[in-house]
């Protein structure tokens, strides 16, 4: 590369790596990893597969009949999508955190 367009790129801001300017760019920190953990630990969650998707597990919005015997709720650990397949509730990682009366700055 020559010198004149290295100067160019000397002028750039530098790239911000705190915890705080990581959290803003949406990478996911060591508080995250613990929340996810956290989800998956209070839904009951005792394997997942090679997708990440967990054994079935009781909806926490709705008692559905057979629930207990035939639970028809995944969450997924790497997408952080919770759904409930008898009724078709999609909850996103902050959404089934609050579901579980869980919060995010508890695990800062």
């Amino acid at each position: 590369m020559r010198p004149e367009r290295l100067d160019r790129f000397a002028a750039l801001a530098p790239v911000e790596t705190t915890l705080d300017a990581r959290r803003q760019h949406g990478e996911q920190t060591a508080a995250s990893d613990d929340l996810y953990e956290e989800i998956g630990r209070r839904l009951g969650v005792q394997d997942y597969d090679d997708h990440g998707w967990s054994n079935r597990v009781p909806c926490v919005l709705e008692k559905h009949e057979h629930d207990d015997r035939h639970p028809a709720a995944k969450w997924n650990r790497r997408k952080h999508v919770y759904h409930c397949h008898k009724c078709h509730l999609t909850l996103l990682g902050d959404e089934i955190a609050a579901a579980l009366k869980l919060r995010r700055e508890d695990f800062a």
